[in-house]
């Protein structure tokens, strides 16, 4: 299963794969996909799919490549080549349907707060002629005419990529039999639907109104306000709360201060209305102004977690993010409150787990 990769670095990390599975095992996916399906069509695709773990659930017999044992390989797989810990209780397998005529345009799949981060692309037309279409680009921006690499959908043959800000992709249209796909999407560990859970509901008990602001979409959450309530709920002090706020609008990038800028920069020492300090001369002031009691690494870790939670529903998820959070929060995260504590275990588990690259 996906041996002969190879590996691209570049516009965003993806592979392909000859020969992606085992005859037997293509053969039936082949088959399952050329038959009667109650295909779907998608809100937000031209192209109709198929949730084919759900179809199968309610049947006695499911083919090869929905069997725990085929996922769990195929995760495994997948975890191995992108050195990212992946979930093995969400696992998606779709099938995607592409008639004649239909695009599928540029789009990067940019995975916000619970979404799925890793997707293998399996193709399954045959009899196919380089005027048919269907091919799958993989684009250096959003830019249509930005194509790095354009892949024909030979039978068997996979795409794999790390869904982020960079990964975009179009389908052209096939021309004279419909595309045939087979997808597996992966949740990453630190961003799993049981996470988002998580987030959501430490920050539902601080900003009432959650659902609503996290519908109006990125450029209205206020990241700054929910850190500095997280850190309160912690009963972190007020340097602690200045310092999450200011981190939290800087991680933002707003373009308009939030109400109480001026006022965590007072508290911390900086002069009211002066532009937002790095990262590091906050993190300073906020320990000279903690106390003598405070734990340096400790109040980096407690800062690291709030200024992470309260910015998860307006950010598109990155592992190389997450891990620079990780090695802040993880080593520290028992010195933290209980309740950050038990936040932090969730969002950052052990990765890689003691004992095991």
């Amino acid at each position: 299963m996906l041996d002969n990769i190879l590996f691209f670095e570049r516009p965003y990390r993806h592979f392909l794969c000859v020969d992606s599975l085992d005859q037997a095992v293509a053969a039936q996916a082949a088959a399952v996909l050329g038959g009667p399906l109650p295909w779907e069509q998608s809100a937000v695709s031209v192209a109709s799919r198929l949730d084919l773990r759900r179809h199968y659930a309610q049947r006695a017999e499911a083919p090869a490549f929905l069997h725990s044992g085929f996922l769990n390989e195929m995760r495994g797989r997948v975890q191995t080549l992108f050195q990212a810990p992946l979930s093995a209780d969400d696992i998606q397998v779709q099938g995607r349907r592409q008639l004649p005529g239909q695009r599928i345009g540029v789009h990067n799949d940019s995975p916000g707060l619970g979404d799925e981060g890793y997707r293998v692309v399996l193709q399954f037309t045959h009899d196919l002629s380089p005027e048919d279409g269907g091919l799958f680009n993989i684009h250096a921006g959003d830019d249509p005419e930005a194509i790095c690499q354009s892949i024909r959908p030979y039978p068997n043959l996979a795409v794999g990529f790390e869904m982020g800000a960079q990964s975009y992709h179009s389908v052209t249209p096939p021309t004279r039999q419909p595309r045939a796909a087979l997808i597996f999407n992966f949740w990453h560990q630190g961003n799993s639907p049981v996470v988002a859970r998580r987030v959501r509901q430490a920050l539902a008990t601080l900003l009432p109104d959650v659902a609503r602001l996290e519908e109006e979409g990125p450029a209205n959450w206020p990241a700054p306000r929910a850190a500095q309530a997280l850190l309160a709920e912690w009963c972190m002090g007020n340097a602690a709360q200045a310092a999450g706020l200011l981190l939290a609008a800087a991680a933002a990038s707003e373009t308009v201060r939030s109400p109480g800028i001026d006022k965590a920069l007072a508290r911390l020492g900086f002069p009211a209305g002066a532009p937002l300090p790095s990262g590091e001369a906050i993190l300073a002031a906020a320990q000279a102004h903690a106390g003598l009691n405070s734990d340096p690494d400790t109040l980096r870790a407690a800062l690291a977690l709030a200024v992470w939670v309260a910015g998860a529903p307006s950010r598109i998820f990155s592992h190389e993010h997450w891990s620079r959070c990780a090695a802040q929060v993880r080593p520290w995260a028992h010195r933290l409150p209980i309740r950050a504590m038990h936040l932090a275990e969730a969002l950052f588990p052990e990765w890689p787990r003691a004992g095991k690259v």
